[in-house]
């Protein structure tokens, strides 16, 4: 396979996994699954097993559900920000608000690698930022704000999140000592995204590394074969 084959098929798939990447993280911002509760309590401090109340909560970066399995089942749906104007114990808006602008950052320059991975795979740009070089930029841009998401996602789990029932027990009836939630699946896709993007400054260095054959040296241009021809100056 030549070098230009080579380069337009790896700068092909940094373009569709750019786009996999931004469908990645624009599902999990819209997503109520970034932390998830499951557990339950004896209904009135009774233990006859047909008053236990199972209770299920998934929350994402804007709105969330809460289900008591009861008779009847009873849903509720909350707002983040609502629930912090009500408690500002239930989360740290800080941290709220960078993880949406990081993870916002993530996915604009994911999109901008995208839109140059396209450009590379049809034409040769001259400027560099435009170039392979760009692609470098913007994927690992995209990497550095995806990962930082993570992280302030984390700590907001750590400190306030982990602890949702208890948060949440004051306005809907429910027990504060039903144990912690876990991270959802919204958390590990935008996890999946930073991967990508960092695959794809791999793909990016594959695409132009020089091919060469083992045990060929490279030829001296001095000393390469004329063929019987003797060049006059």
């Amino acid at each position: 396979m030549s070098k230009s084959a080579r380069k337009f098929i790896l700068i092909l798939v940094v373009l569709v996994l750019c786009c996999f990447g931004i469908v990645l993280n624009s599902v999990a911002l819209g997503t109520q699954y970034w932390t998830v509760f499951h557990g339950s309590f004896q209904q009135n401090n009774s233990s006859v097993e047909e008053n236990t109340i199972q209770v299920d909560i998934n929350a994402g970066l804007f709105r969330g559900q809460l289900t008591k399995c009861c008779l009847p089942s009873v849903n509720s749906y909350f707002s983040v920000k609502d629930e912090y104007t009500f408690n500002n114990d239930f989360m740290s808006f800080g941290l709220w608000v960078a993880t949406l602008l990081f993870l916002a950052l993530g996915v604009t320059f994911g999109g901008i690698g995208a839109i140059f991975a396209g450009v590379n795979s049809v034409v040769t740009p001259i400027e560099m930022i435009t170039g392979v070089a760009g692609l470098y930029v913007w994927n690992g841009l995209a990497c550095v704000f995806t990962l930082t998401s993570l992280l302030l996602a984390v700590t907001q789990y750590s400190i306030h999140f982990r602890h949702i029932a208890k948060s949440l027990s004051g306005h809907y009836n429910i027990s504060s000592e039903m144990g912690d939630a876990t991270l959802g699946y919204s958390f590990y896709l935008v996890l999946v995204a930073t991967l990508i993007y960092l695959l794809n400054n791999l793909l990016v260095y594959m695409s132009t590394r020089r091919s060469w054959e083992k045990g060929k040296p490279p030829i001296d241009r001095d000393e390469a074969p004329t063929n019987g021809v003797i060049m006059l100056y």
